[in-house]
């Protein structure tokens, strides 16, 4: 029963994406043919760590050149899975009702650990919707118009830290 409410969930948060997607890549193809933005060697999806903290789910999607450290324009924009973000906070806060019955001096670091690792398991569904609908993001940004390397690639997480490949231009040709 709950497993199917989160699928369903997830269909709905893929189908928003993916129009978010469409709307920003509209932007970056405006940006490439303006000739303000080169060819395309990244896209960034990054789940913010503030957003668990105000128990908000938040990904920061960014397009990236080559030379992305030393560029002076960034297209970053923040998508916010409105489809599933009352089940997220809901489920926090009955959480949250639950552990303070049972200890009740925690401190507000400890709740944060707890909120961090509950949200760890939302992140994973995404993740997963990510790594499953690949195509239809690069589907996406054909119908765009967007200029994309060969070795392009669609990262998750933090490209500095701990990013996953979830496709690579070339190899998976």
């Amino acid at each position: 029963m709950v497993e199917d409410d989160v699928k369903l969930c997830m269909a709905e948060c893929c189908d928003q994406f993916l129009a978010f997607l469409m709307d920003y890549m509209s932007i970056v193809a405006q940006e490439q043919q303006e000739r303000r933005l080169k060819v395309l060697y990244y896209l960034s999806i990054q789940p913010l760590r503030v957003g668990i903290r105000m128990n908000k789910l938040i990904f920061r999607i960014q397009v990236m050149e080559e030379e992305f450290y030393l560029g002076k324009r960034e297209i970053v924009e923040y998508y916010y899975p409105d489809k599933i973000q009352k089940r997220f906070d809901d489920s926090i806060t009955s959480l949250y009702q639950e552990t303070r019955k049972k200890i009740i001096r925690m401190q507000q670091y400890e709740w944060g650990e707890i909120r961090n690792q509950y949200a760890k398991q939302y992140i994973t569904w995404f993740y997963l919707m990510f790594k499953n609908e690949v195509s239809s993001i690069l589907t996406c940004l054909e119908k765009c118009n967007v200029k994309v390397s060969e070795n392009f690639k669609i990262l998750f997480g933090e490209y500095m830290d701990r990013a996953v490949i979830l496709y690579r231009g070339g190899a998976d040709k």
